[in-house]
C-alpha cells in the first residue's frame, strides 16, 4: 500500500520530522489531504501509523515544529490552525 492509496483525496502537504534525541520520532512523516485527514508515517512501515480525523474541511498543509519533535500543526480551508502534541496524546 502506498501513501496515495491511503488518502481518499489529493495530498496537500508533506512534512518530515527533524532528527532529535528521541529516536522514535526521527524521520516520521506527516501528510495532509483534501480528504480532511492527516496521516502519520514511518519510513519502516508500509501503512500509516495513525490517522488524525479532526477537521470538517480540506486540510491545506501540515508542518512539524522546528525545535520540538513531538509538535505539529495543520491549517484548513476554514482558516483554523490546529496544534498537536504526540507526547501528550496519539
Amino acid at each position: 500500500m502506498s501513501l496515495f492509496d491511503e488518502h481518499n483525496g489529493p495530498i496537500s502537504g508533506l512534512a518530515i520530522n527533524n532528527p532529535s534525541e528521541y529516536d522514535f520520532l526521527n524521520n516520521l512523516v506527516l501528510t495532509s489531504s483534501y480528504d480532511w485527514t492527516v496521516k502519520l508515517w514511518s519510513p519502516d512501515s508500509k501503512d500509516s501509523l495513525r490517522t488524525f480525523e479532526f477537521s470538517d474541511d480540506y486540510i491545506y498543509d501540515v508542518a512539524w515544529h522546528p525545535t520540538n519533535p513531538s509538535l505539529f500543526s495543520t491549517v484548513n480551508n476554514e482558516g483554523y490552525v490546529d496544534i498537536f502534541d504526540l507526547s501528550k496524546d496519539m
